[in-house]
């Protein structure tokens, strides 16, 4: 069971996105959208409200511009939470932590990175790729926002 929490700059999320979760997360879930189209929240006090209303044992935080192709993603995604050994997935991390911002690409940080077919289109592809050679489950100590 998976509590999905998306923040929107709009009052409700799209209907195609929806739709979306409901033919794909292939698992019993709770969709959770915090609307931010006021800016009453920043992004970590959004996220944060849609957990205090969760009430499932597995939270995905989920922008509001994307669409899932993988069928049962909801499935695998709490499959490799209830792995005690994992804390946290996600799409790029790193193995350290600075104590002054710097881009998470800088050489030796990002683990993996996604990549976009085409940043002029409204809604492209994104195309996960792996910086290192190896497991495509790494141990990282912070996961990227994009």
């Amino acid at each position: 069971m998976l509590s999905i929490i998306i923040c929107s700059k709009n009052p409700l999320i799209n209907p195609e996105l929806e739709k979306n979760i409901r033919e794909t997360a292939g698992i019993d879930y709770e969709l959770i959208t915090i609307d931010n189209s006021r800016n009453e929240f920043s992004l970590f006090s959004a996220y944060n409200f849609g957990i205090s209303k969760s009430i499932y044992p597995n939270i995905c935080f989920v922008h509001d511009d994307v669409l899932f192709k993988t069928k049962n993603w909801g499935a695998l995604v709490c499959q490799h939470l209830n792995d005690n050994n994992v804390g946290i997935i996600g799409i790029a991390g790193g193995d350290l932590v600075t104590k002054i911002p710097a881009p998470w690409s800088v050489s030796g940080i990002a683990k993996n990175f996604i990549q976009s077919d085409n940043s002029l289109k409204e809604r492209s592809d994104i195309h996960f790729n792996q910086k290192n050679s190896g497991s495509i489950n790494q141990e990282v100590m912070t996961l990227f926002q994009f």
